[in-house]
């Protein structure tokens, strides 16, 4: 029992709780909602999927004007690359990241790809230069960097922490693997079938490194 004439204890102030930063992790008051992220995830995924055979496909060819019928062929695969772009931005909005986050990773999504499609022109029809340096062939692989812009741009959407970004190390594998295949001379067919599965494994353990955490 305190004595009536003791005085009274002190009282603990609750600072009130200072918004975050604009790259605040995660949106201020989502709930915990490990579905919605997996939702968004493997539409990442799958938008990417469309992103990476656009890219890479007839759409070079048709910027570098070796195609026949290049007007009918360049709007349906600038249309292909259009919808896995709009699908991995739905995808980046429906993210557990903050809005700048998400917002961030729609800029890299776009200006990244973009960078990607001209330097695969350029390696394909430009003068190549130093670019027949091995290790630079390997750095530019147009898979590679596809799957790197991917990669950042789903770590700021998703509102990962820190460890998240050590994904943005794996993407090098495939270009690593896709050089290797083809010094062994293995068939074109295979070590598309080897790339694109590594590829694959790459974007879910991106995926998984970037689960939600409660707040």
């Amino acid at each position: 029992m305190t004595h009536p004439m003791a005085p009274p204890p002190p009282r603990t102030v609750q600072m009130p709780a200072t918004p975050g930063s604009p790259l605040e992790p995660l949106r201020p008051g989502r709930p915990y909602d490990r579905r919605h992220w997996l939702l968004a995830g493997l539409l990442a995924i799958a938008g990417g999927t469309i992103v990476d055979l656009a890219a890479r496909g007839q759409l070079i060819f048709a910027l570098g004007g070796r195609d026949t019928g290049l007007a009918e062929i360049l709007l349906l695969e600038l249309g292909r690359l259009a919808v896995g772009i709009l699908l991995v931005a739905m995808a980046y909005v429906l993210a557990p990241g903050s809005a700048v986050r998400r917002i961030l990773g729609i800029v890299v999504l776009i200006v990244g790809i973009a960078a990607v499609v001209a330097i695969t022109v350029a390696l394909q029809f430009g003068e190549l230069g130093a670019l027949r340096s091995p290790v630079v062939r390997w750095l530019l692989n147009p898979q590679s960097l596809l799957l790197l812009v991917g990669v950042v741009g789903w770590v700021l959407a998703s509102g990962a922490r820190w460890w998240a970004w050590l994904a943005v190390l794996l993407p090098w594998i495939v270009g690593a693997v896709g050089y290797g295949l083809n010094v062994l001379g293995v068939e074109p067919g295979y070590a598309i079938t080897a790339t694109g599965a590594i590829a694959l494994a790459i974007a879910l353990v991106t995926l998984l490194l970037t689960i939600p955490r409660r707040r």
